[in-house]
């Protein structure tokens, strides 16, 4: 049943991320298709760090769920671009268990500001090099460039490190008020 709650807190959480990361843009008048500063990308990091695999599993039927209603009426392009962020996360949380923690030989930890920042590196190297290998096959040819690929790169990176430190400055506040 924790499985289960898991993947269904993460996939409401992915899907009111994205809305939100919308609603800001529409606000700084911004109408990219590649965001320059992405938050869901930090919660795809806080969630894969507290959940794991099904957390990623939430991403992808959050971000479905999200496609689905408001991206396209294609539903092979609804599919693949739930896809990919499930993928993304599935890899880059195997890296980061991989020679990250298990290197160290630790179990679970708090991980550090500077395995947070290895992590999202990681994922966002995987995420935009992912979603621009599939772009020509899902959406517009053009919609592949290094110009967009590195916009997508920044963009998951500052809304990782973004949300990540936040999370711990309202965790931190939270654990001393108790």
């Amino acid at each position: 049943m924790s499985v289960v709650k898991a993947i269904l807190i993460t996939s409401i959480l992915r899907y009111l991320f994205i809305f939100l990361n919308k609603q800001i843009h529409i606000v700084i008048d911004y109408d990219g298709w590649v965001d320059y500063f992405y938050i869901p990308a930090g919660l795809n990091i806080i969630v894969l760090l507290i959940y794991g695999y099904e957390g990623a599993i939430g991403i992808a039927i959050g971000s479905f769920i999200w496609n689905l209603l408001n991206k396209s009426s294609d539903m092979f392009a609804a599919v693949g671009l739930s896809i990919m962020p499930f993928i993304s996360s599935s890899i880059a949380y195997y890296l980061y268990q991989r020679f990250i923690i298990q290197d160290k030989n630790k179990g679970w930890h708090a991980p550090s500001l500077s395995e947070v920042c290895i992590f999202s590196i990681i994922y966002a190297i995987i995420n935009s090099t992912l979603h621009h290998a599939v772009f020509p096959f899902l959406l517009k040819f053009e919609s592949f460039s290094i110009f967009s690929l590195l916009k997508m790169f920044v963009g998951d990176l500052s809304g990782a490190l973004f949300l990540f430190i936040l999370f711990n400055i309202l965790t931190s506040l939270t654990i001393d008020a108790v």
